[in-house]
């Protein structure tokens, strides 16, 4: 996959945008646009092109989020939630949310809210139907069945990144399992609402194929 064949991100009010990771330069001049903490974290993984993909998403992600605050990439300052999910410190920044897969990273911003996103790659699955016998609602495991096996990787992982994306929103983690989260197996915007480790939670979730070889869902929260 290039950086040319990816199509057009998202916008308003919710933008979700990607990027080719190994087109963003080589490790060493990544390092000087990431914090210390990011650098000791890229450090630790053992093969080279892990650790540039780490430090390109991260600093893809911090001049992301720098355009939009007016804050240089290195002085924004992040906290994670109780459940170990990233926001930007203090009450003005946008929301955000960032996955990778491989050599593509996805983030989505919205002006406000709680937000998640999820991406995977494409791939020949001979477990999806063991998977979603654990995660998927019984109307969830009926669309899996439905068409070839192609069709079944890709309807699998729209609801496999739907329900992390929902997760994500709810910053809850692995506190809340995917099967009880029902969002169906296509690319539709729909609402959803699950029960959260602390109290209810309503999102709007929806998803998109069009990146080659890659499924993304993200899911906004609506209830706060």
């Amino acid at each position: 996959m290039t950086a040319g064949r990816l199509p057009a991100p998202r916008t308003a009010p919710l933008e979700v945008h990607w990027v080719d990771l190994d087109t963003m330069g080589p490790a060493d001049a990544l390092a000087a646009r990431v914090s210390d903490v990011e650098r000791a974290r890229a450090a630790r993984f053992a093969r080279p092109v892990l650790r540039q993909r780490y430090l390109a998403a991260h600093a893809w992600l911090r001049e992301h989020l720098a355009e939009r605050t007016g804050q240089a990439p290195l002085a924004l300052q992040f906290v994670t939630g109780p459940y170990g999910k990233p926001a930007l410190q203090g009450a003005t920044g946008p929301a955000f949310n960032l996955s990778h897969s491989d050599h593509l990273a996805v983030v989505a911003t919205a002006p406000s809210g709680d937000i998640g996103v999820d991406v995977e790659c494409r791939v020949p699955m001979a477990d999806a139907e063991a998977l979603a016998a654990q995660h998927f609602t019984a109307a969830e495991r009926r669309e899996l069945a439905d068409g070839g096996p192609a069709a079944q990787v890709q309807r699998f992982l729209l609801g496999w990144t739907r329900k992390e994306a929902c997760m994500k929103a709810a910053g809850c983690g692995l506190q809340v399992e995917p099967v009880a989260i029902a969002t169906g197996l296509s690319t539709d915007d729909r609402s959803v609402a699950f029960e959260g480790p602390d109290g209810p939670v309503a999102v709007r979730v929806a998803s998109c194929t069009d990146l080659p070889d890659r499924v993304v869902s993200w899911a906004w929260r609506t209830d706060r």
